[in-house]
C-alpha cells in the first residue's frame, strides 16, 4: 500500500506521515487489528480520504487518497492470533515468529 498514487505527494503534519499516523491510530482502535489485511487497508484509505483535509494558500482543500496494490490470493490476518481461528486458510504473520526459533546474534569485533 502506498501512501498515494504513484505521481502525487504525501502530506505530512507536525506529527507525522498523515498516512502513518492513521494507521497507527486504527490499529490501536478496538477489535480493528483483527481485521484481514484488505479490510484493514480498506478502512485506512477511507479514513485518510475523508477525515484529512490540507490547509492553507497553497494547498487548501487538497486530499491525501491511498493506493492499495495487491496480488494476495488467501486472506492474511497480520496481527490476528490462529489460536483464535483453526481455519487453515488463514495466515497470521505473527504466528509465523516463533521466539524459540530465533537465533541469537553473536557480535563482531569489527
Amino acid at each position: 500500500m502506498y501512501a498515494t498514487s504513484p505521481g502525487y505527494g504525501a502530506f505530512m503534519n507536525f506529527c507525522g506521515s498523515v498516512f502513518l499516523q492513521t494507521f497507527c491510530s486504527l490499529l490501536e482502535e478496538e477489535g480493528l487489528s483483527n481485521l484481514e489485511l484488505t479490510r484493514l487497508m480498506t478502512r485506512l484509505s477511507h479514513r485518510v480520504a475523508y477525515t484529512f483535509e490540507a490547509k492553507g494558500q497553497k494547498y487548501g482543500g487538497k486530499k491525501e487518497m491511498p493506493c492499495l496494490l495487491t496480488r494476495l490470493t488467501r486472506e492474511v490476518f497480520p496481527f490476528g492470533d490462529l489460536k483464535e481461528d483453526n481455519n487453515a486458510s488463514r495466515i497470521s504473520a505473527t504466528s509465523m515468529v516463533a521466539s524459540h526459533k530465533v537465533r541469537t546474534r553473536i557480535a563482531s569485533l569489527s
